[in-house]
């Protein structure tokens, strides 16, 4: 008897211990399956959304139709609104459910019809930020994402939170806070500038996600992926909602200081590379930037993928005639852009394009300029070639040996950031020859 009651008393004791340890770690028990929350930002100060935003959020749509073929099923997709009071917030499309399996039932989506269903949703959601009245005058990304951990914790084994945004939060005077919790989940943040950024430069925008990717770590997030939007691909964004993925393909970026882009040079470059991608690791992405005094405002043109294939993947060039088509206008479109005076932040434009590039086998960097502001590199190069397409600057005539010594500083600078190689041509010599020359094939 008097075991009995001991025994009765360890068991009310262990109960009341487990109590008191934390009612607010309790959850519902996980079910089978996977959850996928895309948050995009309402606010006045990131829409409407524009060009480079819908090319995004396309990237997205048919990134997670192919995720759905390597995750947990079912699974689940919903959109939320990131905006004064995310919690009250309305959703953006209907959830989607899929089940992948070799025999569907009726009304079910095949992977076609998913990567239909969820390009609609996009399109919708780039037609509801046009419109005054859908946009808010705060932005409540941690309310968002309360929201979104209150609306799959349990529900799914595998949760997958991708945040569009400039993930610069504001709230209404008096507003608190909401509290989040993301344990056991994946996080893409998408991410450029607004309108109305307190960050005037690209290391402050980058140190601003720096501290988001910190947070939401800590929130309990197994892994955080950070990426320009501008960068972003199917390609990328597939390779992000991949765990330990595997870096594939390569990315090539081609920084132009706005006051060297005449459009013969820019062709020149885009002629090389048109020439000797095809022995690169495919998928290859080349990207441009027209850079003046703050990166932040880089006007980048569209991401141009290039492989060759049998089986032509949408959005992806599969011929070198295609291709090389493509370079060239990107080249006049970035030629359009020149300014007369002040200096081009370089340094920031790596940094940035660097993020966009993370989850590439290999790095093909291009940079133009006279390189006249000193610059700091914040990223590793890691083993990306490097080429360093120079020109002389009206001011050095007057000392023409601070203009070798500032190409040597900024070479020395690529080598210590870890570059494999870096080669040096004046931009008065360059010829698509020159470029080959200073990237040989693999």
């Amino acid at each position: 008897m008097a075991h009995r009651f001991n025994s009765l008393c360890l068991r009310a004791i262990t109960l009341l211990g487990f109590f008191l340890s934390g009612c607010s770690d309790w959850s519902r028990p996980t079910q089978p399956g996977t959850s996928v929350v895309v948050l995009v930002d309402f606010s006045r100060s990131f829409t409407p959304l524009g060009g480079a935003d819908e090319r995004a959020l396309n990237a997205v749509t048919a990134a997670l139709a192919e995720f759905t073929s390597r995750s947990s099923p079912p699974v689940t997709f919903y959109w939320s609104r990131i905006e004064t009071h995310s919690v009250l917030s309305e959703r953006l499309c209907k959830p989607t459910r899929v089940d992948p399996k070799l025999i569907r039932s009726e009304g079910e989506l095949d992977k076609t019809g998913l990567r239909t269903a969820l390009a609609a949703c996009a399109e919708s959601i780039v037609k509801a930020s046009a419109e005054a009245t859908q946009r808010s005058q705060y932005t409540d990304i941690r309310g968002a994402l309360a929201l979104a951990n209150e609306d799959t914790n349990g529900r799914a084994s595998e949760r997958v939170f991708v945040v569009f945004s400039d993930f610069l939060e504001d709230l209404p005077p008096g507003d608190k806070r909401a509290e989040y919790s993301l344990n056991g989940s994946r996080v893409l943040l998408l991410h450029r500038s607004g309108s109305d950024s307190r960050e005037t430069t690209a290391e402050g925008h980058l140190a601003l996600m720096a501290k988001w990717v910190a947070e939401v770590r800590e929130k309990g997030a197994t892994e955080v992926i950070t990426m320009p939007v501008f960068g972003a691909t199917e390609h990328r964004v597939g390779q992000s909602l991949t765990p330990r993925a595997k870096p594939a393909g390569t990315a090539v970026s081609v920084i132009v200081d706005t006051l060297y882009s005449s459009a013969e040079s820019l062709r020149t470059i885009a002629n090389a590379l048109s020439r000797i991608a095809q022995n690169w690791i495919p998928p290859v992405t080349v990207t441009w930037f027209a850079v003046e005094d703050s990166a932040r405002l880089a006007r980048p043109m569209p991401p141009v993928e290039y492989a060759e294939q049998l089986v032509k993947k949408p959005g992806v060039l599969s011929t070198r005639a295609e291709f090389a088509a493509k370079l060239e206008e990107c080249a006049l479109g970035t030629a359009r852009w020149r300014r007369s005076q002040g200096t081009a932040d370089i340094s920031g434009a790596i940094n940035l394009q660097q993020e966009a590039g993370q989850f590439e086998a290999q790095g093909i960097l291009v940079v133009v300029s006279d390189l006249q502001r000193p610059g700091v590199l914040s990223v590793k190069l890691a083993g990306s070639k490097v080429v360093m397409i120079s020109a002389p600057n009206a001011t050095d005539g007057g000392d023409e040996q601070q203009y070798f010594r500032r190409l040597h500083r900024w070479e020395q600078m690529f080598r210590d950031a870890g570059a494999g190689s870096v080669c040096r041509v004046q931009l008065r010599n360059l010829t698509p020859g020159s470029l080959t020359d200073c990237l040989p094939e693999p």
